[in-house]
Protein backbone atom coordinates (compact mmCIF):
# COMPACT_ATOMS: atom_id res chain seq x y z
CA UNK A 1 0.00 0.00 0.00
CA UNK A 2 1.05 3.61 -0.70
CA UNK A 3 0.47 6.37 1.55
CA UNK A 4 0.84 9.78 0.93
CA UNK A 5 0.93 12.56 3.47
CA UNK A 6 -1.62 15.18 1.56
CA UNK A 7 0.45 18.32 1.23
CA UNK A 8 -2.32 20.45 1.49
CA UNK A 9 -3.95 18.91 4.69
CA UNK A 10 -1.68 18.68 7.57
CA UNK A 11 -2.26 14.82 9.33
CA UNK A 12 -4.03 13.78 6.44
CA UNK A 13 -2.28 10.13 5.39
CA UNK A 14 -4.30 8.57 2.59
CA UNK A 15 -3.57 6.29 -0.41
CA UNK A 16 -2.96 7.38 -4.00
CA UNK A 17 -6.48 7.32 -6.18
CA UNK A 18 -9.84 7.50 -4.96
CA UNK A 19 -9.35 7.68 -1.15
CA UNK A 20 -7.53 10.77 -2.21
CA UNK A 21 -9.99 12.06 -4.67
CA UNK A 22 -12.97 12.02 -2.60
CA UNK A 23 -10.66 13.73 -0.12
CA UNK A 24 -9.78 16.49 -2.24
CA UNK A 25 -13.75 16.70 -2.66
CA UNK A 26 -14.72 16.70 1.03
CA UNK A 27 -11.97 19.34 1.49
CA UNK A 28 -13.53 21.23 -1.53
CA UNK A 29 -17.06 21.32 0.58
CA UNK A 30 -15.18 23.27 2.87
CA UNK A 31 -15.35 26.87 1.25
CA UNK A 32 -18.96 26.55 0.97
CA UNK A 33 -20.40 27.98 4.20
CA UNK A 34 -21.13 25.46 6.95
CA UNK A 35 -25.31 25.62 6.86
CA UNK A 36 -25.50 25.40 3.38
CA UNK A 37 -23.06 22.31 3.22
CA UNK A 38 -24.91 20.51 5.89
CA UNK A 39 -27.84 21.06 3.59
CA UNK A 40 -26.34 20.03 0.56
CA UNK A 41 -24.45 16.74 2.39
CA UNK A 42 -27.83 15.71 4.44
CA UNK A 43 -30.38 16.18 2.52
CA UNK A 44 -32.74 13.30 2.00
CA UNK A 45 -33.69 14.29 -1.53
CA UNK A 46 -31.59 15.42 -4.63
CA UNK A 47 -28.68 13.88 -5.60
CA UNK A 48 -28.88 11.29 -2.87
CA UNK A 49 -29.59 7.29 -4.33
CA UNK A 50 -32.48 5.96 -2.41
CA UNK A 51 -31.69 2.54 -1.23
CA UNK A 52 -33.99 -0.90 -1.97
CA UNK A 53 -36.70 -1.09 -0.03
CA UNK A 54 -36.76 -3.51 3.25
CA UNK A 55 -36.23 -6.85 3.39
CA UNK A 56 -37.10 -7.97 6.95
CA UNK A 57 -35.73 -6.42 10.27
CA UNK A 58 -32.14 -7.02 11.13
CA UNK A 59 -31.29 -8.64 14.70
CA UNK A 60 -31.64 -6.08 17.50
CA UNK A 61 -28.65 -4.06 18.23
CA UNK A 62 -27.42 -1.89 21.03
CA UNK A 63 -26.75 2.10 19.25
CA UNK A 64 -26.82 4.47 21.67
CA UNK A 65 -25.52 8.19 19.94
CA UNK A 66 -22.92 10.51 19.34
CA UNK A 67 -20.11 11.12 21.85
CA UNK A 68 -20.14 13.56 24.51
CA UNK A 69 -17.38 16.16 24.44
CA UNK A 70 -15.65 17.26 27.75
CA UNK A 71 -16.72 20.73 28.61
CA UNK A 72 -19.16 21.07 25.68
CA UNK A 73 -22.14 22.24 27.22
CA UNK A 74 -20.20 25.10 29.27
CA UNK A 75 -19.40 26.57 25.43
CA UNK A 76 -22.53 25.96 24.09
CA UNK A 77 -24.21 27.91 26.77
CA UNK A 78 -21.41 30.90 26.36
CA UNK A 79 -21.87 30.63 22.95
CA UNK A 80 -25.80 31.29 22.99
CA UNK A 81 -25.55 33.98 25.75
CA UNK A 82 -23.03 35.90 23.31
CA UNK A 83 -24.68 35.18 20.16
CA UNK A 84 -29.08 35.46 21.48
CA UNK A 85 -29.22 31.85 21.15
CA UNK A 86 -29.44 31.38 24.82
CA UNK A 87 -33.13 29.84 24.60
CA UNK A 88 -32.39 27.67 21.68
CA UNK A 89 -33.42 24.41 22.30
CA UNK A 90 -30.26 22.93 21.51
CA UNK A 91 -28.72 24.30 24.51
CA UNK A 92 -30.84 22.02 26.63
CA UNK A 93 -30.33 19.12 24.66
CA UNK A 94 -26.47 19.32 24.70
CA UNK A 95 -26.44 20.30 28.59
CA UNK A 96 -29.11 16.42 29.25
CA UNK A 97 -26.22 14.40 26.76
CA UNK A 98 -23.55 15.37 28.62
CA UNK A 99 -25.30 14.38 32.08
CA UNK A 100 -26.79 11.28 30.74
CA UNK A 101 -24.70 7.97 31.03
CA UNK A 102 -27.72 5.41 31.94
CA UNK A 103 -29.06 3.63 28.45
CA UNK A 104 -32.82 4.14 29.56
CA UNK A 105 -32.02 7.69 30.70
CA UNK A 106 -30.20 7.58 26.78
CA UNK A 107 -33.23 6.17 24.68
CA UNK A 108 -35.17 8.82 26.38
CA UNK A 109 -32.96 11.80 25.59
CA UNK A 110 -33.10 10.80 21.75
CA UNK A 111 -36.42 10.20 21.86
CA UNK A 112 -36.99 14.06 23.19
CA UNK A 113 -34.07 15.58 21.04
CA UNK A 114 -35.44 13.74 17.88
CA UNK A 115 -37.43 16.31 16.47
CA UNK A 116 -34.75 18.81 16.78
CA UNK A 117 -31.40 17.24 16.59
CA UNK A 118 -31.06 17.89 12.84
CA UNK A 119 -31.26 20.85 12.98
CA UNK A 120 -29.52 21.59 16.24
CA UNK A 121 -26.45 20.01 14.80
CA UNK A 122 -26.45 21.57 11.09
CA UNK A 123 -26.62 25.08 12.26
CA UNK A 124 -23.18 24.00 14.20
CA UNK A 125 -21.44 22.46 11.38
CA UNK A 126 -21.72 18.98 11.78
CA UNK A 127 -18.76 17.83 10.04
CA UNK A 128 -17.67 14.33 11.33
CA UNK A 129 -20.42 12.08 9.04
CA UNK A 130 -19.67 13.97 6.03
CA UNK A 131 -15.80 13.12 6.70
CA UNK A 132 -16.49 9.93 7.61
CA UNK A 133 -18.36 9.06 4.45
CA UNK A 134 -15.46 10.72 1.98
CA UNK A 135 -13.24 8.44 3.99
CA UNK A 136 -14.72 5.17 3.09
CA UNK A 137 -15.43 6.09 -0.35
CA UNK A 138 -11.88 6.57 -1.14
CA UNK A 139 -11.52 2.30 0.05
CA UNK A 140 -14.50 0.85 -0.51
CA UNK A 141 -15.83 -1.13 -3.75
CA UNK A 142 -18.27 -1.53 -5.18
CA UNK A 143 -20.70 1.32 -3.86
CA UNK A 144 -23.54 -1.24 -3.75
CA UNK A 145 -21.57 -3.28 -0.97
CA UNK A 146 -24.12 -3.71 1.98
CA UNK A 147 -23.06 -1.47 4.30
CA UNK A 148 -24.21 -1.69 8.74
CA UNK A 149 -24.84 1.92 9.78
CA UNK A 150 -24.83 1.23 13.76
CA UNK A 151 -25.92 3.73 15.85
CA UNK A 152 -27.38 5.37 12.70
CA UNK A 153 -29.91 8.37 14.65
CA UNK A 154 -32.07 10.15 12.41
CA UNK A 155 -29.59 8.92 9.46
CA UNK A 156 -27.46 11.89 9.00
CA UNK A 157 -24.53 9.01 8.50
CA UNK A 158 -26.25 7.10 6.06
CA UNK A 159 -27.51 10.26 3.94
CA UNK A 160 -23.67 11.17 3.95
CA UNK A 161 -22.85 7.66 2.77
CA UNK A 162 -25.67 7.94 0.32
CA UNK A 163 -24.66 11.26 -1.01
CA UNK A 164 -21.51 9.43 -2.03
CA UNK A 165 -23.32 7.08 -3.70
CA UNK A 166 -23.52 4.35 -1.86
CA UNK A 167 -26.83 2.21 -2.33
CA UNK A 168 -27.55 -0.49 0.27
CA UNK A 169 -27.34 0.60 3.47
CA UNK A 170 -28.92 -1.14 6.76
CA UNK A 171 -29.38 1.23 9.97
CA UNK A 172 -30.18 0.49 13.85
CA UNK A 173 -30.13 2.62 16.32
CA UNK A 174 -32.11 2.66 19.93
CA UNK A 175 -34.54 5.13 19.65
CA UNK A 176 -37.61 4.83 18.03
CA UNK A 177 -38.22 8.63 17.07
CA UNK A 178 -34.80 9.16 15.76
CA UNK A 179 -35.32 5.87 13.29
CA UNK A 180 -39.03 7.45 12.11
CA UNK A 181 -36.61 10.30 11.01
CA UNK A 182 -33.73 8.21 9.28
CA UNK A 183 -37.10 6.20 7.38
CA UNK A 184 -38.25 9.54 5.80
CA UNK A 185 -34.67 10.25 4.34
CA UNK A 186 -35.38 7.20 2.65
CA UNK A 187 -31.86 6.27 2.21
CA UNK A 188 -31.68 2.88 4.26
CA UNK A 189 -32.72 -0.72 2.92
CA UNK A 190 -33.70 -1.58 6.53
CA UNK A 191 -33.87 0.37 9.77
CA UNK A 192 -34.22 -1.76 13.20
CA UNK A 193 -34.34 -0.28 16.38
CA UNK A 194 -32.05 -1.99 18.90
CA UNK A 195 -32.25 -2.93 23.02
CA UNK A 196 -30.27 -1.22 25.66
CA UNK A 197 -27.06 -3.37 26.87
CA UNK A 198 -27.64 -6.16 23.38
CA UNK A 199 -24.19 -6.67 21.43
CA UNK A 200 -24.20 -6.75 17.96
CA UNK A 201 -25.39 -9.81 16.44
CA UNK A 202 -23.35 -9.58 13.08
CA UNK A 203 -22.56 -12.34 10.32
CA UNK A 204 -19.07 -12.29 9.33
CA UNK A 205 -19.01 -11.23 5.71
CA UNK A 206 -22.93 -10.14 5.67
CA UNK A 207 -21.54 -6.54 5.19
CA UNK A 208 -18.67 -4.79 3.41
CA UNK A 209 -18.33 -1.97 5.86
CA UNK A 210 -19.44 -0.80 9.22
CA UNK A 211 -19.48 2.67 10.23
CA UNK A 212 -19.96 4.05 13.60
CA UNK A 213 -19.88 7.75 13.19
CA UNK A 214 -20.02 9.58 16.60
CA UNK A 215 -21.17 6.75 18.43
CA UNK A 216 -18.10 5.21 20.21
CA UNK A 217 -17.55 7.22 22.75
CA UNK A 218 -18.02 7.60 26.77
CA UNK A 219 -21.50 7.70 27.75
CA UNK A 220 -22.66 6.36 24.20
CA UNK A 221 -21.21 3.13 22.86
CA UNK A 222 -18.58 1.47 25.66
CA UNK A 223 -15.07 0.81 24.35
CA UNK A 224 -15.99 -3.37 23.88
CA UNK A 225 -18.06 -2.12 21.01
CA UNK A 226 -14.87 -1.08 18.83
CA UNK A 227 -14.43 -5.39 18.93
CA UNK A 228 -17.36 -6.48 18.76
CA UNK A 229 -18.06 -4.66 15.57
CA UNK A 230 -14.21 -5.11 14.18
CA UNK A 231 -15.30 -8.60 14.78
CA UNK A 232 -18.80 -8.44 12.99
CA UNK A 233 -16.66 -8.32 9.63
CA UNK A 234 -15.17 -10.98 7.42
CA UNK A 235 -11.54 -10.44 6.04
CA UNK A 236 -11.42 -7.82 3.94
CA UNK A 237 -13.83 -5.71 5.50
CA UNK A 238 -13.88 -2.30 6.43
CA UNK A 239 -14.96 0.10 9.81
CA UNK A 240 -15.27 3.78 9.42
CA UNK A 241 -15.45 5.14 12.69
CA UNK A 242 -14.55 8.32 14.55
CA UNK A 243 -13.62 9.31 18.04
CA UNK A 244 -14.10 12.89 19.33
CA UNK A 245 -11.80 15.21 21.72
CA UNK A 246 -13.34 13.39 24.52
CA UNK A 247 -13.24 9.28 23.44
CA UNK A 248 -9.76 10.32 22.09
CA UNK A 249 -8.50 11.05 26.18
CA UNK A 250 -10.27 8.13 27.27
CA UNK A 251 -7.48 5.23 27.06
CA UNK A 252 -9.88 2.17 27.46
CA UNK A 253 -10.91 3.50 24.06
CA UNK A 254 -8.08 4.47 22.03
CA UNK A 255 -6.22 1.37 23.75
CA UNK A 256 -8.94 -0.54 21.33
CA UNK A 257 -7.51 0.69 18.13
CA UNK A 258 -3.79 0.25 19.02
CA UNK A 259 -4.55 -3.52 20.85
CA UNK A 260 -6.06 -4.11 17.24
CA UNK A 261 -3.13 -3.10 15.10
CA UNK A 262 -0.22 -4.63 17.20
CA UNK A 263 -2.12 -7.90 17.49
CA UNK A 264 -2.63 -7.86 13.30
CA UNK A 265 -6.66 -7.97 13.40
CA UNK A 266 -6.70 -4.83 11.34
CA UNK A 267 -4.83 -2.56 9.47
CA UNK A 268 -5.03 1.18 9.27
CA UNK A 269 -6.17 2.77 5.97
CA UNK A 270 -6.65 6.39 7.04
CA UNK A 271 -6.77 8.56 9.91
CA UNK A 272 -7.78 12.19 9.93
CA UNK A 273 -8.02 14.79 12.86
CA UNK A 274 -10.35 17.47 11.99
CA UNK A 275 -13.73 19.51 12.89
CA UNK A 276 -16.44 17.37 14.65
CA UNK A 277 -18.68 20.31 15.65
CA UNK A 278 -17.28 23.47 13.91
CA UNK A 279 -18.94 25.98 15.03
CA UNK A 280 -18.09 24.82 18.85
CA UNK A 281 -14.63 23.95 17.99
CA UNK A 282 -14.65 20.71 18.53
CA UNK A 283 -13.04 17.56 16.96
CA UNK A 284 -12.65 14.17 16.26
CA UNK A 285 -10.29 12.09 14.48
CA UNK A 286 -11.97 9.75 11.49
CA UNK A 287 -10.64 6.20 10.45
CA UNK A 288 -10.77 3.45 7.90
CA UNK A 289 -9.77 0.17 9.20
CA UNK A 290 -9.33 -3.49 6.83
CA UNK A 291 -10.42 -6.22 9.25
CA UNK A 292 -7.39 -9.14 8.64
Amino acid sequence: MILRVCAGCPGVHHRHGRAGDAHHRWRRRQDVPADERELRAFSAGGCIRRAAQPQGPLPCLHGPRQGRLAGLARRVAGRGARSGLGSYPMSKFFERAYGTTKQDDIVDLYEDWAQSYDDDLRVNGYATPGRCAAALAGHLTPFDAPIFDFACGTGLSGAALAALGFTVIDGVDLSDAMLARALGRGVYRTLSRAEPEAPPALEPGAYGAISAMGALSPGAAPARYFDLLLDGLAPGGLMVFSYNDHTLVEPEYTSRVDQALADGRARELFREHGPHIEKLGSQSTVYVFEKL
